[in-house]
């Protein structure tokens, strides 16, 4: 056998690695931060950052009678949130004992924060919020414990299935919860 006789399958293998090398260097589509995802999945929300969170214990205990006193302030809530895409506004809403077939699914609070200046900045803090769990300021439905909710997101709220709190289509929400349960003694917040 000569070396003639190679160069065909020669040819035909230095034609298959080249191939091979092509398809490997081939970019395969990436999803794009605040666009539709191409795998018809949903856009991650912004993360709320469970170290922020204050108090930092879900549950929280208060003394109803301390809390009950006139002039208490209660608690200061807040957190803050992590958004790799520095594009986009984070919208955020508040809610206490919420239920969707009652009044308490209006939010209590809500804001939006803007998209930052800095490309770099990923962490906005949402702006703290004051709460009195033995208060009747918030009209607080039925007895204890409270749960006040943070939710967040970035496509914006929609009313189904569940009223002010749903995202929009191909978003996403993220909830933190605070418990409030009453303790003798537990005092009334910070």
């Amino acid at each position: 056998m000569n070396a003639t006789s190679h160069r065909p399958r020669l040819g035909a293998l230095a034609v298959l690695a080249v191939a091979l090398g092509a398809v490997a260097a081939c970019p395969l589509p990436q999803p794009l931060p605040g666009v539709t995802r191409i795998d018809g999945g949903t856009i991650t929300p912004p993360r709320i950052q469970v170290a922020s969170a204050l108090p930092s214990d879900t549950i929280t205990y208060y003394d109803d009678v301390a809390c009950g006193s006139p002039g208490t302030l209660g608690f200061s809530l807040g957190a803050s949130v992590v958004d790799q895409n520095t594009d986009e506004v984070v919208d955020v809403r508040w809610f206490i004992d919420y239920d969707k077939g009652k009044f308490t699914a209006t939010p209590w609070g809500e804001e939006q924060i803007p998209a930052p200046t800095d490309p770099e900045q990923f962490i906005r803090t949402v702006t703290p919020q004051r709460f009195n769990p033995a208060s009747n300021a918030w009209s607080l439905q039925g007895p204890p414990p409270h749960v006040v909710e943070l939710v967040v997101t970035n496509g914006g709220f929609f009313n189904e299935p569940l009223p002010n709190r749903s995202p929009a289509a191909g978003y996403e929400v993220e909830i933190f919860r605070w418990v409030f349960q009453p303790s003798t003694g537990a005092g009334c917040g910070p």
